[in-house]
């Protein structure tokens, strides 16, 4: 799948840019105040690999939508 990521505009983005687009963001609020200090790192379980069984009309609905 193709990037549509503008990597040359972000190239050009200078602190300035950035720090005005976060101040301007509305999603941005309560995330400067965060206390990292007491964040911990979980792992999540390991993803338990199962088989099922399909009717080929289910099996080819889910495979018209697409890869993955």
């Amino acid at each position: 799948m193709k990037s549509q990521t503008n990597w040359d505009h972000l190239d050009k983005l200078t602190d300035e840019d950035i720090e005005l687009s976060i101040v301007s963001d509305p999603d941005k609020d309560g995330l400067r105040d965060i206390d990292w200090s007491k964040a911990e790192w979980v792992l999540p379980e390991p993803k338990a690999a199962i088989s099922i069984r399909l009717d080929v009309d289910v099996l080819s609905f889910f495979k018209a939508g697409g890869a993955g």
